[in-house]
């Protein structure tokens, strides 16, 4: 068990949190939410103790060991395997535990082939993944993670999601991916006021809870507020009368005892929209036959990377064809080399197809996802859709009419250091006026002097916010966004997905988040089993089909290394065995569940209650009505004190729930394993 107690942090002026206490209990997985610049990273910084608090304890027991996953990417040995063998704990009866090395490692995405290459030789997205695999099998326990999901593909995502429900210790999870931390976590936490509040539960539980407390608060002090006035002119109008004198001064020791409530600080949200450009075609855009691959001879020939066209991506007409002279991005699935080309891609004579016959059309109000494996050709095709890279089969057609806003993930590179927030925006448009600059700059939270900020001193979601003021400035009717939500924090990421659901035109988005599938997909471009391939549907009609075979292979090499053998059982003892295991589950969870239910009706009511009586209280207050004030506060007070009692029964409800269900998830992933 971790204690914190009474911390405080501050950098300058800027108080990051204000005397904050909590515990880490055995086993709870707790996802920590709060806005970016609110203080998360600082927090698993100063639990690692990286970083100091200007007051208050952090207690951690001894012989406790907690695992971070460092931004520094150094390694001492020549081969991934051997690298990832690092992170082992010693063998006391000198068992060869590469095995467990050997799992994660394909979990995250690696191959047997990958084993043996040179750490030095791996892009920057798959060194991260292999610091990863370091710290998942050092097995800490506490394990902190910092956006694990950011260098991550779906099906590694969902790997690690359930390697990480698995969890034996304890865990501290940052991500902006909501239904990723609602799958793995038991406890959400929020920095929010300068301030720490967790809860038992996911994270929409906590964020409703802090809406009705904080709509309640506001009531109040608007409500005393109300009385302190009339107190006040009571006091001035009857101060000079010596026959109420008396209740004068009774009126000004009640006043100075109560205090006074502060109106709480505003939180600016982002909040913006894409302009939509007019379209009267059918198609914005026409792909046939659609083939690509990178060879070192068209690298040898490609032009440099050019800064992003602004407005209209160099469209041709949809006689021309494709005849336009593209711009060659670097990097590919945001793997941190943004320089040039994934090496995977050019190591050899020639690269196999990325893309082989694909045939895709683009309506004026499609939602369509592109999904799959990292390095295997997404961000290509949306470089290939925007003009930015030449088939070497095939035709792009786009309609004279198309207008296109392009979010690609290396785009953050070509932002200028030396510049301002404001001059990125008149950049992307420069008939713009400054005023109309200076309020995209506000809807995208660089108000006043923030504006003038220069790019070198922006965070990473800063500048992702800068790339989508740069979007929204000019209309358009098709947006193509590559992994636009990285960097972002869950609030920005609800904003997004409410502006793509009111914009009018296209989109193709490329996201590693199966919350924004679910969310936007109505098609899907899937890079699946070595090939690309249009799903008509979304993206739970791709899993209720079949979903991924990369999946499915991952399974097979896990077994095939020793993880979670069989024991021989036949598949008609395993299918009877999982009927057994869901009657039981449900025999188990049913009561539990209906308590639950009823414990959170029971809360819900009690809620309604504070508000009905709050809004008589206000009213008893006005009319002056002593005893009804006296009656509602004490119902209110009441209520409160039943509430806490319930989410302490909610909390403990939760966690025999989710132990169970554990329990029951790892025994069925056994039995499938043996089984298949």
């Amino acid at each position: 068990m971790i204690q914190i107690s009474n911390l405080s942090k501050a950098y300058s002026t800027q108080v990051i949190l204000d005397d904050v206490g909590f515990t880490i209990n055995s086993g709870e997985r707790i996802g920590l939410v709060g806005r970016n610049g609110h203080g998360k990273t600082t927090l698993l910084r100063m639990i690692t103790g990286e970083a100091k608090p200007n007051s208050g304890g952090i207690s951690i027991p001894n012989n406790y060991t907690v695992g971070y996953l460092s931004q520094h990417l150094k390694f001492s040995k020549k081969s991934v395997l051997k690298e990832g063998c690092l992170g082992l704990k010693p063998s006391e009866d000198g068992i060869d535990e590469s095995y467990k090395v050997e799992t994660i490692l394909m979990g995250l995405g690696f191959s047997k082939d990958d084993f043996t290459r040179r750490t030095v030789d791996l892009s920057g997205g798959y060194q991260v993944r292999l610091n990863l695999a370091k710290l998942l099998v050092s097995e800490p326990d506490l394990l902190l993670l910092d956006e694990p999901t950011n260098y991550l593909d779906i099906v590694s995502i969902r790997w690690l999601t359930g390697f990480l429900r698995g969890w034996k210790g304890e865990l501290i999870l940052i991500t902006h991916d909501r239904e990723f931390m609602n799958k793995v976590t038991t406890h959400t936490m929020i920095i929010h006021r300068n301030k720490i509040r967790k809860i038992a539960g996911p994270t929409d539980k906590l964020y409703e809870q802090i809406l009705l407390e904080e709509e309640i608060y506001e009531k109040t002090r608007i409500n005393e507020d109300k009385k302190r006035k009339e107190v006040e002119q009571f006091i001035s109008r009857f101060r000079a009368q010596a026959t109420r004198a008396s209740a004068v001064q009774s009126k000004i020791k009640a006043l100075q005892k109560k205090g006074r409530l502060e109106k709480m600080s505003d939180i600016k949200d982002l909040e913006f929209e894409f302009v939509s450009a007019p379209f009267t075609g059918k198609l914005l855009i026409e792909a046939q036959d659609l083939s690509f691959s990178f060879t070192k001879e068209f690298v040898s020939k490609a032009p440099s990377p050019l800064p992003l066209p602004t407005g209209q991506a160099g469209s041709p007409s949809m006689e021309e064809g494709y005849n336009i002279s593209p711009t060659l991005r670097g990097g590919d699935e945001g793997e941190g080399d943004v320089s040039g080309f994934n090496n995977d891609h050019i190591s050899k004579p020639e690269s196999p197809l990325l893309i082989d016959g694909l045939d895709l059309a683009i309506g004026k109000k499609d939602r369509i996802a592109v999904i799959g494996k990292n390095g295997k050709g997404k961000t290509t095709l949306l470089n290939l859709l925007a003009g930015e890279l030449k088939p070497i089969g095939g035709t792009v057609t786009h309609h004279p009419s198309l207008k296109l806003a392009y979010f690609g993930q290396t785009n953050i590179q070509r932002l200028m250091p030396e510049k301002t927030v404001e001059e990125e925006i008149l950049d992307a448009f420069p008939s713009l006026s400054r005023s109309a600059a200076r309020n995209i700059c506000g809807i995208m939270m660089f108000s006043g002097d923030n504006a003038l900020k220069k790019v070198s001193v922006l965070s990473g979601g800063e500048k992702s916010r800068v790339l989508l003021a740069k979007l929204i400035v000019s209309p358009a009717n098709l947006l193509l966004l590559d992994e636009p939500t990285n960097h972002l924090d869950m609030e920005s990421v609800d904003s997004l997905l409410e502006a793509i659901d009111a914009f009018r035109g296209a989109v193709v988005i490329v996201t590693h988040s199966e919350m924004i599938l679910h969310a936007v997909a109505t098609r899907l471009i899937i890079f699946d089993d070595d090939r690309v391939r249009v799903f008509e549907g979304t993206y739970q009609d791709f899993l209720d089909k079949g979903g991924w075979k990369d999946e499915e292979e991952g399974v097979s090499r896990a077994k095939q290394n020793g993880y979670k053998k069989g024991n021989g059982r036949n598949k008609k003892d395993i299918r009877r065995l999982k009927a057994e295991l869901i009657d039981n589950r449900s025999r188990t969870l049913t009561p539990l569940q209906l308590r639950l239910a009823e414990v959170e009706e029971t809360i819900s009511r009690l809620e309604k209650g504070i508000e009905h009586d709050t809004q008589a209280l206000v009213k008893a207050s006005e009319k002056g009505a002593v005893e009804s004030i006296q009656k509602y506060s004490r119902s209110i007070h009441d209520s409160r004190v039943k509430i806490d009692s319930l989410f302490d029964e909610l909390e403990a409800l939760t966690n025999e729930i989710e132990m169970k269900t554990r329990e029951c998830e790892e025994k069925f992933e056994a039995l499938t394993l043996n089984g298949s």
